[in-house]
């Protein structure tokens, strides 16, 4: 494959659907900027026994000024049935959506890094679906290790949580007695569900809008309040 054509398929929403372009960034997923935070991955994994997919190779990695934090790996990021990365470039509706957003408001994927307040695959019981949402039990077992990827991130400065479940795990984070120097927007889920809701979906859209405005910033530093694209009638 060409490095052409391997960068056209970035341009385009579920590049991992073809296995030339999942394969290239397969091979550069110990990159410098990436390395640290997959061996992040690996350690969680063999400390909980849950599958924990990679970080993106495309995103800006340690050097990410923006985390945008989903709920829990989604079927297309884990190794048996997607790609074993969790990215905008996956072959799903949330990821398209993600892609979709980030290009229409003209931001860089070197500019954020992709990730879950969850960061493991939470398979559903026999017979109830492919995947389950997110306890409160999980959130709590994972709020150790959002703690080691932060540490990790030493440009950040914006989390976004994409989901109910995401926000409340970054709270009841946040109410550890933390450091958390951070600018914070929350919003829907960029998943079908809340995607084919008008209402919820422009409250999205807006996150992202007011994501690229913060990147914009080059004076940095954090926003004085949360920012808040919940619409009123689902806050």
């Amino acid at each position: 494959m060409s490095t052409l054509r391997g960068m056209d398929h970035m341009r385009m929403a579920r590049g991992h659907a073809d296995p030339a372009v999942l394969s290239a960034q397969k091979r550069r997923v110990n990159e410098p900027h990436v390395a640290p935070l997959n061996a992040l991955a690996a350690e969680i994994s063999e400390a909980t026994r849950h599958a924990v997919p990679k970080f993106d190779p495309t995103s800006g990695g340690i050097h990410a000024r923006a985390l945008l934090l989903l709920e829990s790996p989604g079927p297309a990021s884990t190794a048996n049935t997607g790609s074993n990365i969790i990215s905008p470039h996956n072959n799903d509706p949330t990821a398209e959506h993600i892609h979709i957003l980030l290009r229409r408001n003209h931001i860089p994927f070197n500019r954020i890094l992709l990730g879950s307040v969850v960061p493991w695959w939470l398979p559903a019981q026999a017979g109830k679906g492919r995947f389950r949402a997110p306890r409160t039990a999980d959130i709590e077992e994972a709020a150790l290790w959002l703690d080691r990827l932060l540490e990790l991130l030493p440009r950040l400065e914006t989390v976004m949580t994409l989901g109910r479940r995401a926000e409340a795990g970054l709270d009841r984070y946040r109410r550890r007695d933390r450091p958390f120097p951070y600018t914070t927007i929350a919003a829907p889920h960029p998943g079908n569900r809340a995607w084919n809701r008008p209402e919820l979906r422009t409250g999205t859209e807006a996150a992202f809008a007011s994501l690229a405005g913060l990147l914009l910033d080059v004076a940095g530093g954090a926003h004085p309040d949360p920012i808040n694209h919940w619409t009123p009638t689902h806050l």
